[in-house]
């Protein structure tokens, strides 16, 4: 079985003398992706649709160019647009085919992804419940000492004491109302520090979910994806393929091999670490940074694609193909006793029975 490297080292040999071809190839497919996510930005989320829509003919495109390109075919850097969208259908029906196969686990994603919103409404909801009713009893309490304070109006007659009333209302009002803004702040502030620690420690929960179930998704991917990895250079090379079957045969290959290629991708790891580093050390200059880590994405795909090319033409060498029986089309069988029959006979010449 090919080893990593081996795949690798193919990959680099099959790209000798198509290395502009391969990057071209990819340079196109980049700006295509990057002007749709510039205009999705401008148009409020928009354009994201279309780049739905577009992804698994492009995919697809781009699976074409690549094999035929790594098997020495003559490949424009645009062929892949034309292909896509000429199997514009073909294409959905082969992404479509597979969500089939991942139903279960998309739908748990859903789920999860709105079990994380409700938590995290409910959680601010909750705490600005608790301010505002933590402020407005803060308000009561003070307005209680006012009208406490208002029963010592009653011992005073109010015709002849009057102004004396009014000196001592005065400034108490004045000590009231400089008391009642101390004590709200006071409160309002114990109320926000309560507030935000609780919602803090409610975030570090979430945080927490949400990186369990990344991990959890992250294994499930790979897990049941992986068997699809080679869907569309299935669909290219069996031209004519049924989608399905495309689907199928994808998975029928990747059974017992997924780790295989899951270590073929991991080994890029070191490239994907030094295009992040280069694109790191020039964060300062942002422009920069984004053109070294398009770059790096961008030369690292077809490096990537023939890499996974090679892993698949070694494991059609591996697997054998599904033995199939070989029907005799000039002969029928009787469903009802078995008995051999011609091929145009109508009843079985043994029991009688009518044949299909």
């Amino acid at each position: 079985m090919l080893r990593a490297s081996e795949a690798r080292k193919e990959a680099r040999e099959s790209l000798t003398g198509k290395w502009k071809t391969a990057i071209l190839i990819s340079l196109i497919y980049t700006l295509i992706v990057l002007a749709i996510n510039v205009l999705s930005a401008v148009t409020l989320g928009i354009f994201s649709i279309v780049l739905f829509v577009i992804t698994p003919p492009l995919s697809y495109g781009l699976a074409h160019s690549y094999y035929h390109l790594k098997n020495g075919d003559n490949v424009g850097v645009a062929d892949f647009l034309n292909v896509g969208l000429k199997n514009f259908g073909y294409s959905w029906k082969l992404t479509w085919n597979i969500i089939k196969k991942c139903w279960v686990y998309i739908l748990i994603i859903v789920i999860a992804v709105v079990v994380i919103i409700g938590i995290s409404v409910a959680i601010f909801a909750g705490a600005t419940t608790s301010i505002l009713s933590t402020t407005s009893q803060s308000y009561l309490t003070q307005y209680d000492k006012t009208a406490n304070y208002s029963d010592y109006y009653d011992d005073f007659d109010y015709e002849s004491y009057y102004e004396r009333i009014e000196d001592l209302y005065g400034d108490y009002s004045d000590s009231y109302n400089t008391n009642l803004d101390k004590g709200f702040s006071q409160n309002q502030t114990s109320a926000l520090i309560g507030a935000i620690a609780g919602a803090s420690v409610a975030a570090l929960g979430i945080m927490f979910v949400v990186l369990v179930l990344y991990i959890v998704f992250i294994v499930f991917l790979i897990r049941k994806m992986l068997l699809y990895a080679l869907t569309y250079y299935v669909a290219v090379k069996h031209q004519g393929i049924e989608a399905k079957e495309a689907v199928e045969e994808s998975e029928r290959l990747m059974q017992g091999n997924r780790g295989r290629l899951f270590c073929l991708m991991l080994s890029f790891i070191g490239w994907s670490l030094l295009i992040a580093l280069l694109s790191g050390v020039l964060v300062f200059v942002p422009i920069l940074s984004t053109i070294v880590s398009y770059a790096g994405a961008i030369i690292l795909a077809p490096y990537i694609a023939f890499s996974t090319l090679a892993f698949y033409r070694d494991l059609e060498n591996d697997v054998p193909p599904v033995q199939t029986q070989t029907i005799d089309e000039t002969k029928k069988f009787c469903p009802n006793c078995g008995a051999e029959n011609m091929a145009n006979s109508t009843f079985c010449t043994n029991c009688g029975t009518k044949l299909n």
